[in-house]
């Protein structure tokens, strides 16, 4: 029987979630009003639309929470931790009572070079089956679980955490979650819109 949960909610975002209004601390308004690239800013709106309407879901509105932005740059509320994900018109959300972290990536980004996959990985992980796609998701995933400082790739070790890790190919998504838990203990509960 699993014992732990994690919820989890995609979306493909377009202009039109972006009228509608939600609870906005003041934390993430700062962050938006110096986001510079217009495209990315709307991203932001759009997760913090979906993570609003995900803790609506949940039985639990966004402003109870009281979320809060750590100096590490992850977010925490009363009783829950949760985490954000934006990536090339699809955005995320991860929701847990114990840290977690998420990523989004689209596995066709052209980004994803040889070249960038000897940079962030480890020999055991460059010479694994793991996707380009996958390894940096996880990456990622577990930088934001753990709140660091900043995101170095090629100092976080995949395998070390491998029963903490979830990944999962959607389409053209891939999707990671790191968790404190192992997964074997753990539901994930995934909801696309």
């Amino acid at each position: 029987m699993k014992k732990w949960r994690i919820a989890v909610y995609l979306r493909k975002w377009d202009e039109g979630i972006l009228t509608k209004q939600v609870y906005v601390p003041e934390e993430r308004k700062r962050q938006l009003l110096s986001m510079r690239n217009p495209y990315r800013k709307k991203e932001m709106e759009a997760v913090w639309i979906l993570l609003s309407d995900a803790f609506e879901l949940e039985g639990r509105p966004l402003e109870d929470v009281h979320p809060r932005l750590l100096p590490s740059g992850q977010w925490v509320g009363e009783g829950v931790c949760f985490s954000l994900t934006h990536e090339g018109g699809y955005v995320g959300v991860a929701i847990a009572s114990f840290p977690v972290g998420i990523d989004l990536v689209l596995s066709g980004d052209q980004r994803l070079s040889p070249r960038l996959r000897e940079n962030i990985s480890t020999a055991e992980e460059r010479d694994s089956n793991w996707t380009t796609a996958s390894l940096f998701a996880a990456k990622e995933a577990l930088f934001k679980r753990d709140g660091g400082m900043g995101f170095v790739p090629s100092s976080i070790q995949v395998f070390q955490e491998k029963e903490r890790l979830f990944t999962k190919e959607i389409g053209d998504l891939t999707l990671a979650l790191a968790s404190r838990e192992p997964f074997e203990g753990i539901e994930v509960d995934l909801r696309i819109a």
